[in-house]
């Protein structure tokens, strides 16, 4: 086996503890109809599709679109999958019972737009569920070589939901305090993955892709190792210690 098929995109440590609750809030609102914005490696879709959720995928990475629909191809797979914007979906009809955005927002220029497109794509009672990074005072070299344009602080996300139409119904702040530790090592990274010459763009495509590990890297990172992580965030969640934001919020009635 050469050394380009010895690695794999796997699933990190922040993703891991994210998506535990995740998974926890979204068996709670049992929803008929899912979009997720940006789904970069596509494993919460897979999930999620095993669960017996459906609904539609989209991302404006090509690789990202074309390397999911490969995994999904030999079984039934009820995500429809799209390589396109959310701006491509504003003035359709289709609406859906829960958004998802992990890691999005903060790509986005605009993202006060970008919160009210996404209310609009909500039907009555819709939920949104995004995720993004916390503290401004924590920008680092990973989040310049992810290109994100900012991280957030908690009442300005608070405020921005507000404005964009929702009402908030949970707010965590995850990961803390394994996640805060392995940030550190992921700002060593940044830091020499920025001598790469790309775009703002191509790194953003990048990083919803995950991150490539040895192939035993699965036997290292996973549930089971990642459980007192697990269990040491449920402590913190209401707490602004950690270094993400994970927040489910309403359509706000009229």
């Amino acid at each position: 086996m050469s050394d380009a098929t010895a690695y794999k995109w796997m699933a990190g440590p922040r993703y891991l503890c994210r998506r535990r609750l995740v998974l926890r809030l979204i068996d709670a609102l049992k929803p008929r109809d899912i979009l997720e914005i940006g789904f970069g490696g596509g494993d919460l879709l897979k999930i999620l599709n095993a669960k017996g959720y459906s609904g539609l995928g989209i991302d404006f990475s090509e690789d990202a679109v074309r390397s999911l629909a490969g995994q999904t191809r030999t079984g039934p797979f009820k995500f429809r999958l799209e390589n396109r914007s959310d701006r491509d979906l504003a003035g359709g009809t289709e609406r859906f019972d829960l958004l998802m955005a992990f890691e999005v927002l903060e790509h986005i220029q605009d993202d006060a737009a970008s919160l009210a497109l996404w209310n609009s794509l909500l039907a009555g009672g819709g939920k949104l569920l995004l995720s993004v990074p916390s503290h401004m005072a924590k920008w680092d070299a990973a989040d310049e070589f992810a290109g994100h344009v900012r991280r957030y602080e908690k009442e300005e996300l608070k405020a921005k939901l507000a404005a964009a139409g929702f009402r908030v119904l949970k707010f965590y702040s995850y990961g803390y305090p394994f996640i805060n530790l392995v940030s550190r090592v992921k700002a060593l990274v940044g830091r020499f993955k920025l001598r790469k010459d790309l775009s703002a763009e191509q790194r953003t495509k990048e990083s919803g892709q995950g991150f490539v590990v040895w192939r035993f890297g699965k036997y290292f990172i996973n549930d089971v190792t990642m459980l007192p992580a697990y269990l040491a965030q449920e402590l913190f969640l209401d707490r602004d210690l950690g270094n993400g934001y994970l927040v489910l919020a309403e359509k706000a009635g009229k």
